[in-house]
């Protein structure tokens, strides 16, 4: 017998011998017969219990629990996966680094940073670091940064906000009507991880007011040591100082994984593909 259950068993031995002693002792003391009677019960269930029996109960117990809640565990994780399913859409729940399509060297280069971040990820996201990820519209950015969700989410159980960024601007103009803007932005600063699509208009700088809230967001998790994963449309980090600001630009690359998803686009193969099929009818 290991010499932990030796012990366990010596401590329930003792606890039960003790129990019976007390019962021994009221059932001496107690004159209402329905009171004897249920002490009486219980010193039987006592009597004919062992020691091993009693711990192998409360090993199926400790067992029974522990299923339990990792049962509740892998729910919660399935449901904060589909909500973020549902905020960003049904066209990226299945995204992952293994279904990435790698055309070019620097997209497989890409993927093994994201890999090795993924590798590491409860590490990263304790010290504060985030993901920025450059690069023109459809090379497949959002579909990397669903793929290091899924693995925070069903792998660590990690807390994960994911916004668009056009949607996030659009809420905090509501918010400034109906004064509702630190209901808004607490849920994000408080996650574990804030995911953000593309918080750059397609034409044009983000507005005075756009800048200075996505800047208190950023810098707040910053401040906390939270990551912020980010897509961004625009060619490099000089595109993206000028049209959301340096400081916010500054505040997500430090200690970040950085990659410059600069490679062709994946949806005009497809486009030419669908006019040359028009073209043809």
């Amino acid at each position: 017998m290991a010499i932990g259950n030796s012990t366990e068993l010596k401590k329930i031995r003792e606890k039960m011998e003790n129990e019976k002693r007390s019962y021994e002792q009221k059932l001496e003391t107690e004159t209402d017969p329905r009171w004897r009677e249920r002490i009486q019960k219980l010193l039987a269930e006592l009597n004919a219990k062992t020691p091993e029996q009693e711990l192998e109960q409360r090993a199926e117990s400790q067992r029974s629990e522990l299923e339990r809640k990792e049962k509740a565990e892998r729910e919660r994780r399935h449901e904060n996966w589909l909500r973020i399913v549902g905020e960003r859409g049904r066209r990226y729940a299945g995204c992952t680094l293994d279904n990435f399509r790698c055309d070019h060297p620097r997209q497989r280069e890409s993927v093994e940073s994201m890999r090795e971040y993924a590798s590491q990820l409860h590490e990263r996201v304790t010290n504060g670091d985030g993901v920025v990820l450059f690069g023109p519209p459809g090379t497949g950015k959002d579909h990397l940064l669903m793929a290091l969700v899924m693995v925070a989410i069903r792998d660590h159980g990690l807390s994960v906000m994911w916004r668009n960024g056009l949607d996030l601007f659009a809420d905090f103009r509501r918010s400034i009507n109906d004064d509702s803007e630190h209901d808004l932005v607490r849920p994000l600063i408080g996650a574990d991880i804030l995911a953000i699509s593309d918080p750059i208009p397609p034409f044009g700088a983000v507005t005075e007011y756009q800048a200075g809230s996505i800047a208190r967001i950023i810098d707040s998790r910053y401040s906390h040591c939270r990551p912020t994963w980010i897509t961004v449309n625009t060619a490099n980090r000089d595109e993206a100082n000028q049209r959301l600001g340096s400081q916010a630009i500054d505040r997500l690359s430090h200690g970040a994984l950085v990659l410059h998803c600069d490679w062709p686009t994946y949806r005009a193969p497809r486009n030419r593909e669908s006019r040359v099929s028009k073209t043809a009818g």
